[in-house]
């Protein structure tokens, strides 16, 4: 690993915890992944790009809903049928982005629903 600046993920429950590497010398970044609050929703995708509610996260799981009757794509705000992350029915991506509104959606005819779920 070196020396320099080392980047170390712990799970915290908001407690006090202690660190301990046997990396040689060096300043280490700590990152909190364990968060305190849940937000979920869901959102009608259509005929054109339709942005997630805003949501701040540090990655946003994105599932298309059960009743879905067609494949929904997700991406950025310049997804089409063409460029996008394909999902059917029951199918879900998590992606790391910093808020949902990053993620839009389309389908290629009707409306169809997906779910999000994100913690901050």
């Amino acid at each position: 690993m070196g020396t320099g600046v080392q980047r170390v993920a712990i799970a915290s429950d908001n407690t006090a915890f202690s660190v301990s590497a046997n990396a040689g010398t060096g300043t280490f970044a700590v990152d909190q992944i364990g968060r305190t609050a849940v937000r979920n929703g869901q959102v009608s995708c259509g005929v054109t790009a339709t942005g997630l509610t805003a949501a701040a996260s540090n990655a946003c799981t994105v599932k298309a809903l059960p009743t879905a009757t067609a494949t929904i794509f997700v991406g950025d705000s310049t997804v089409t049928i063409a460029n996008g992350f394909p999902l059917a029915a029951g199918d879900s991506v998590t992606l790391p982005v910093d808020n949902c509104n990053r993620i839009f959606c389309i389908v290629a005819a009707a409306t169809q629903g997906i779910g999000f779920i994100v913690t901050d």
